[in-house]
């Protein structure tokens, strides 16, 4: 299994953004639920691509009107669109060819409700989405985890196709979380930010670093897994 990525989302701050990427996270959500995009989360992506050199911007939203989504798509340059909401495969893939047509070529990542799984359903939207996101709800944001049989019953029905999983991670849980399905990617909002109230969305430098090094610890077992299976090969 290749290293875990991560993802933190709901970043507000562009020097948040930088410490993310200096730690070693792979992926940024930015909140746009509904169109239109805003002054302060334009200017937010602009400080976020002049600090930051490797980290993908995803654009997070709930917006289905075509129209607006494609509005929203176009205003910033995103990596990643993610889709939360439900939407048909043929969707997904009439969305893709607007964006091209466009010359815009984010990649796409659509959420599933990991409490509504339909195995075909998922096997159809994997054609045609560069990622799945498994959410404890599709609206995302809920901070309620998953059950484990849960977890379990999406890495017997991905077939092998890379996908992020959410639902109220945080640095005590994260590794049983991939333990249990195995993800291409682990995406964190609550469980990274302050806990005081008056704190609300803030994000907590030492809750990300202690996320982080969680998901590191998992990946420096699992190199050094490979590695011992490998000299258990040579000797065979």
């Amino acid at each position: 299994m290749k290293d875990v990525k991560i993802k933190i989302c709901d970043v507000r701050d562009a020097k948040v953004a930088k410490y993310c990427e200096r730690q070693g996270v792979s992926f940024l959500g930015i909140h746009q639920i509904k169109y239109p995009l805003t002054q302060e989360k334009k200017e937010l992506v602009d400080k976020i691509k002049l600090l930051t050199n490797n980290i993908n911007l995803v654009l997070v939203t709930q917006e289905q009107d075509t129209d607006k989504l494609l509005k929203l798509c176009s205003e910033c340059d995103w990596d990643y669109i993610q889709l939360h909401f439900k939407i048909a495969p043929k969707d997904i893939v009439d969305l893709r060819k607007n964006l091209h047509d466009m010359y815009l070529y984010p990649g796409i990542i659509s959420v599933v409700d990991i409490g509504n799984i339909e195995e075909y359903e998922v096997n159809m939207l994997a054609k045609v989405s560069d990622f799945l996101l498994f959410d404890s709800s599709i609206r995302g944001g809920t901070g309620i985890p998953s059950s484990m049989q849960a977890l379990k019953k999406i890495k017997q029905i991905v077939n092998g196709k890379d996908f992020f999983i959410a639902g109220g991670l945080n640095d005590r849980n994260v590794l049983d979380v991939i333990r249990a399905c195995e993800p291409y990617a682990v995406d964190v909002q609550s469980g990274v930010e302050f806990l005081e109230p008056r704190l609300k969305h803030r994000k907590d430098p030492k809750r990300i670093s202690s996320f982080v090094n969680a998901v590191k610890a998992y990946n420096r077992s699992n190199i050094n897994r490979n590695h011992n299976d490998s000299i258990d090969e040579l000797e065979i």
